[in-house]
Parts: structure tokens; C-alpha cells; sequence
């Protein structure tokens, strides 16, 4: 077994034997108040730093600071209850036909071996709670998959509220849309640039 399907197996596990999780409505679940990242004008100095290393296909689109109840959520490795992201940035960015695209800055990102942890830990904690088992994401699927273009490669979560990761750093990108279709269309010809 790979250690991503234990964490994977691990993290349903804990989700199914959280008392909370079955009041969990899995549409909702990802999204929750937290602390906003940051007050003041938009944008500050970490947000700024952010949209910097988005991908170039969002550099000529508004964004804005995303809202705290924007932030996926996921169940931390010590048990309890749903927590958000710990996140030193987060944007949204509208785009055209119904997509929203948020790009998070996890906070928690000291050295390169640790990037990535909390992201990959909210896209396996998601995963769980959608039910969503390793398979090849494809336009409309709903899949666990790990991708790879050129030098960038993550994790990726299919489906019309689509996740993933750049490995080695400390970015969660998602897109949101009318259907699984289009938010894949979208991510796979967009977000597998990001800037360098």
C-alpha cells in the first residue's frame, strides 16, 4: 500500500468514526467561518505575494481576498472536529461561464520537505468525505489523482468543486463550477502553469 492510500484510508477512516461526520452534509462541509487571513486593503503583502505565483492564465482576471468561509476545511491528524486550512493568503478570482477560481497559501510552510502537507492533507480529507476513490480524473469523473505537466505535478481532486496541489509548496488551488466538465476543462488548461 502507498503511503498516500494509507493516509487516504486513514483519514475516511476518521471521518467516518467522527461523531460529528454523519451531521456533515458533504456539500457544505469543506467551507466553514475561520479567522480572515488578513485585514487592510486588499492587496496586502501576503496577498500579493500569492497572486504572483498564480497561474499566468489569472493574470489578467480581478481578484479579490477571499472570504474566511471560502476556506476548505478538513479534519486534523490529532481527531476533532473540522478545522479550516491555516492559511496566510487566499484569493478568488470570478471568472466567465458560472467558474470561481481560489488559490490558498497554507501558513503553515517552514521548510521545503513540509510544503505541502497541509494542502495534501485538505484534499485527502475531502476526498474521504466525498467518497472519492483514486482513479484517473477525466472531464465529468470524480477521481483522487496525481498529476504531472512538465516539471510542476501535485495531487488532484475531480469534479465540478475541483482541488490540487503543486508539490513541494505550500499552494491549494481550486475551481468551482456548473459541472465536472467544465471545472476539468478549466484546471487542464490553466492551472498546471503556475508562475514560476
Amino acid at each position: 500500500m502507498h503511503d498516500e492510500d494509507l493516509l487516504l484510508s486513514l483519514l475516511l477512516a476518521s471521518s467516518l468514526s467522527t461523531p460529528s461526520a454523519s451531521a456533515i452534509n458533504p456539500a457544505q462541509s469543506i467551507l466553514s467561518p475561520s479567522p480572515p487571513t488578513s485585514g487592510g486593503q486588499f492587496p496586502n503583502a501576503s496577498e500579493q505575494d500569492l497572486i504572483a505565483r498564480l497561474p499566468t492564465a489569472l493574470s489578467s482576471e480581478e481578484c479579490f481576498r477571499a472570504d474566511p468561509d471560502e476556506i476548505p476545511r478538513n479534519y486534523p491528524f490529532h481527531g476533532g472536529p473540522l478545522e479550516p486550512l491555516p492559511v496566510s493568503a487566499a484569493v478568488r478570482c470570478p471568472l466567465s461561464a458560472g467558474l470561481e477560481v481560489f488559490f490558498y497559501a497554507a501558513a503553515a510552510c517552514n521548510l521545503v520537505s513540509a510544503c505541502g502537507a497541509d494542502t495534501e492533507a485538505t484534499i485527502f480529507s475531502l476526498a474521504a468525505r466525498r467518497e472519492v476513490q483514486r482513479g484517473t480524473c477525466e472531464a465529468g469523473v470524480a477521481a483522487l489523482d496525481r498529476w504531472q505537466f512538465g516539471r510542476a505535478q501535485g495531487w488532484v481532486l475531480c469534479g465540478e468543486d475541483m482541488l490540487w496541489t503543486y508539490d513541494q509548496t505550500n499552494l491549494l488551488g481550486r475551481v468551482r463550477g456548473p459541472d465536472a466538465s467544465t471545472t476539468f476543462q478549466w484546471w487542464h488548461e490553466n492551472a498546471r502553469f503556475p508562475a514560476e
